[in-house]
């Protein structure tokens, strides 16, 4: 399925919809999770996804997907800033899921 979008400079683009696993949200049970639910997080959110509405893993791939998420390049637990706009991108579901994923593969 493909959603019409167009940007703030006028271009049209149409979003490609990657299917989606119908999951429930589960938050983790430490301290960043409080961090997650702040109203700083949830502005900082909202203004970065509206400035960066595609998947940045995805547009260096050559596809045009519509971003869910705003992650930490460098997750918070390793030190990276909270709300520092150069340490967050844009990106769909699944490529947030495989970051993840990866991320805790490796500080096993």
């Amino acid at each position: 399925m493909r959603k019409h979008w167009e940007n703030s400079k006028g271009k049209d683009f149409f979003w490609t919809q990657k299917p989606k696993a119908e999951q429930p949200k589960q938050w983790s049970s430490d301290a960043n999770a409080e961090f997650y639910h702040s109203s700083a997080w949830r502005k900082c959110r909202a203004s970065y996804i509206h400035n960066n509405p595609a998947c940045e893993i995805c547009y260096k791939k050559g596809y045009m997907v519509k971003a869910d998420v705003v992650d930490h390049i460098q997750p918070i637990r390793l030190g990276g800033e909270r709300l520092d706009p150069d340490n967050l991108q844009s990106l769909c579901h699944s490529c947030h899921n495989s970051k993840s994923a990866k991320e805790r593969h490796d500080n096993r």
